[in-house]
């Protein structure tokens, strides 16, 4: 069986062999007939080559693509940085421009009424709730003393009531124990400031007599020997009468927000050694 396949095998072989000498031959004589097998030849291959060139072309793109979105990536990622920088820059620029603003109407009320102060941040505020204090990055090294006026460019604050090297206690007027020598704006009627609450005030000691209307402006009298006179306590919200019938029972909702406090100014009390400080 496997001698016949081989000489099968062979007798295949001297017959194209002999189709190729006869084909060579024939070509050499008739040269139209080489043209046309060419021509068939490049007819069979050429979607062969189309298929193979297509697939090139296309591989060439897909890298050249791919290239490109690698570069487009890293350009995405560092403007994405830049607007970063440019975000957290702008936030830094608006935070100045913030303070400021703050620190130039602390100055101008410093200004206008020449007083001698210190400029002080606010460092935190009491954690209990038995006290209404806040605490001031200012101390006994600033020449800040106990007794010391607390206000800002909107009203008072409060007074300082513990003083150590580098920071102080400042109890707020909003404080039950602490009091202030008050009296309307307009009619001159006086009282005295009494603290109420987070967000409130009460103005006792007011004559039944006194006309108090709503809206109107309370401010400090200067005769308590702590705040200097003129400036801002609150505004009148609630009037009625006491038990007593002697009294009015007056609440005023105080000029400042305490809870949006950033910088202060500290006003030395009168005959006590002064100071022109700057925030550090």
């Amino acid at each position: 069986m496997a001698v016949e396949r081989g000489t099968k095998v062979v007798a295949l072989s001297f017959v194209l062999f002999c189709c190729s000498l006869f084909l060579s031959s024939y070509s050499a004589k008739n040269p139209g007939f080489a043209s046309m097998g060419t021509a068939m030849l490049t007819e069979i291959q050429k979607p062969v080559q189309q298929v193979a060139s297509s697939s090139a072309v296309t591989i060439n793109e897909l890298w050249e693509n791919y290239f490109a979105l690698v570069g487009i990536r890293e350009k995405y990622e560092e403007l994405t940085e830049r607007i970063k920088a440019l975000e957290e820059q702008r936030e830094r620029q608006i935070e100045i421009e913030n303070e400021n603003q703050r620190l130039q109407k602390l100055l101008g009320i410093v200004t206008e009424r020449r007083l001698e102060s210190v400029l002080a941040r606010v460092i935190g505020y009491d954690p209990s709730n038995w006290v209404q204090a806040m605490t001031i990055a200012r101390g006994s090294n600033d020449k800040i003393t106990r007794g010391s006026a607390v206000i800002t460019s909107e009203g008072i604050v409060g007074q300082v009531i513990a003083v150590g090297p580098t920071s102080s206690k400042v109890l707020l007027v909003t404080d039950p124990s602490s009091g202030v020598d008050a009296l309307l704006q307009s009619s001159r009627a006086r009282g005295v400031i009494e603290g109420a609450g987070r967000r409130t005030l009460r103005w006792r000691f007011v004559l039944e007599g006194e006309e108090v209307k709503l809206g109107e402006r309370v401010v400090t009298s200067g005769m308590d020997g702590v705040y200097p006179p003129g400036l801002v306590v609150g505004v009148v919200t609630e009037v009625g009468a006491e038990d007593s019938s002697l009294f009015q029972n007056v609440e005023i909702a105080p000029a400042v927000d305490f809870g949006r406090l950033e910088e202060v100014i500290v006003v030395p009390r009168e005959g006590e050694e002064q100071h022109v400080g700057g925030l550090k």
